[in-house]
């Protein structure tokens, strides 16, 4: 809840926030990510589900799925072309940010402490305690 609202606050009309809301992948792949910033307006997604497209950061918290969002979502949302994702690693108490998909893979991986503040890359003006 607290990166929802710290999201919500931080970035204002410049993105729409979705909380555990269906992404479409493909005809047949719909995950629910944590939370995902979208472009704006909302009322683009009145009629439709977002798309890769749509997707400015995407956001899985993982504990007990740590193992399952590394090795099976993530390479998902890079061959997608989602731009950034975070994961918020509790077993580690780490932020992974995952930047630069190409080849089914993120190309740039930064392991952020939870005294470090994270930019998400296409608002580097906004700077987010992740913590």
């Amino acid at each position: 809840m607290r990166m929802d609202h710290r999201l919500r606050e931080a970035l204002g009309a410049k993105a729409v926030v979705a909380v555990q809301s269906p992404l479409r992948l493909s005809e047949d792949s719909e995950p629910e990510p944590d939370l995902m910033a979208l472009k704006p307006p909302l009322e683009r997604y009145q009629d439709r589900l977002p798309t890769p497209e749509d997707v400015l950061l995407l956001v899985e918290v993982a504990d007990t799925s740590l193992e399952f969002d590394r090795e099976v979502k993530l390479p998902l949302y890079a061959e997608a072309g989602i731009p950034e994702v975070w994961l918020v690693n509790l077993k580690e108490n780490l932020l992974e940010v995952h930047r630069d998909p190409r080849g089914g893979r993120y190309r740039e991986i930064r392991l952020l402490s939870p005294e470090e503040e994270v930019s998400p890359a296409l608002f580097p003006e906004v700077r987010l305690p992740w913590a």
